[in-house]
C-alpha cells in the first residue's frame, strides 16, 4: 500500500528552472526538467531506479512516490528526474466522482498519495498489476482499465450533471457559468458546488482554462501567431495575455521558449 508516510516532502520553493524538453510527461532523461500545462487531475506512476520531483507554484514535491495523485491544476507543473520516468493518466471529473469522496477542491494545485483520498484499494490493486509490467504503454493501459473498473456503476445522483458539464467543457468555448447552469438545468450555486467537488475549481475557472488551453495550442501550432489565439474567443491580444499570466505566470512566448530544445 502507498502510505502518506512514504513521503511527499513539501517545501516552499522560489526557484525557477527552465525546461529543456517539451513533453506531456515528467522528464525521462536525467536532469532535464519539463513543463506540464494546467489541466485535470492525473494518476502519476513513477518507474525506474531514480526519482522524480515536481513543483506546482511554490510547492515542491520530492521524491514522488511510485503512485501519486496530481490534483486539478491552474498552474503549470515543472518536473525533473534522475533516471526515473513517469507516466501520467488523466482523471476526468467522472473518474474523480467514482474513485474518492474527497473534494477535488482540497487538492487543487497539489499532489497527494492515494491513501489521502481513501484510494488505498485502488493503489494496492495497481501496485500488484504493475509489478511485472515494463512498457509505458502497458502501464497506461492498466491504469485506465483499473480506473474504469473502480468507476463503473458509480451511483452518485450528480453523474448526469457531471457528464453534461464535461461535454460543455470539452466541446464548446462557453465561459459564462450562468449560461452553463441553464444548459445543464442547475441553479448557479449547485453548479458551483458540483464543479468544486468534481473538477477542483468553480465552473467559470474550468471553462476559462479550457478556452486558454485551446488558444495556447493554436498559438503554438501557428508559429506563435497571436491572431490564431485571439480567434478562440478572446476580445483582443491583451485579453489572451491576461489569461496566460493567470495560468502560466508568464507570457505565452516566454513559456514556449522555455520548453524549446536548447
Amino acid at each position: 500500500m502507498v502510505s502518506s508516510s512514504a513521503a511527499l516532502a513539501l517545501r516552499d520553493s522560489a526557484t525557477v528552472i527552465r525546461a529543456a524538453l517539451p513533453t506531456a510527461r515528467a522528464a525521462r532523461d536525467p536532469g532535464l526538467p519539463s513543463w506540464t500545462l494546467p489541466g485535470e487531475a492525473r494518476v502519476l506512476v513513477t518507474r525506474g531506479p531514480g526519482h522524480v520531483a515536481t513543483t506546482i507554484g511554490n510547492r515542491h514535491y520530492a521524491p514522488l512516490p511510485a503512485i501519486a495523485i496530481v490534483g486539478p491544476t491552474s498552474k503549470p507543473r515543472l518536473s525533473w528526474s534522475d533516471a526515473a520516468s513517469s507516466i501520467e493518466i488523466p482523471l476526468t471529473a467522472l473518474d474523480w466522482c467514482g474513485l474518492t469522496d474527497v473534494s477535488a477542491e482540497t487538492i487543487a494545485d497539489r499532489i497527494v498519495t492515494p491513501d489521502q483520498l481513501g484510494m488505498e484499494a485502488f493503489a494496492d490493486d495497481l501496485a500488484v498489476l504493475l509489478s511485472p509490467v515494463h512498457s509505458e504503454q502497458d502501464v497506461a493501459r492498466i491504469v485506465r482499465g483499473l480506473i474504469a473498473d473502480h468507476v463503473v456503476g458509480t451511483m452518485s445522483t450528480v453523474v448526469p450533471q457531471i457528464r453534461a458539464l464535461m461535454r460543455i467543457v470539452d466541446d464548446t468555448m462557453i465561459v459564462d457559468a450562468t449560461a452553463v447552469a441553464d444548459q445543464v438545468g442547475l441553479a448557479p450555486h449547485t453548479l458551483r458546488r458540483i464543479a468544486l467537488r468534481q473538477f477542483g475549481f468553480p465552473a467559470k475557472t474550468v471553462l476559462i482554462r479550457r478556452r486558454f488551453l485551446h488558444a495556447m495550442d493554436r498559438f503554438r501550432t501557428s508559429g506563435m501567431d497571436m491572431s490564431s489565439a485571439v480567434a478562440c474567443g478572446y476580445f483582443d491580444s491583451s485579453h489572451f495575455l491576461r489569461d496566460a499570466k493567470r495560468f502560466l505566470g508568464m507570457t505565452p512566448r516566454r513559456f514556449l521558449a522555455s520548453v524549446a530544445p536548447h
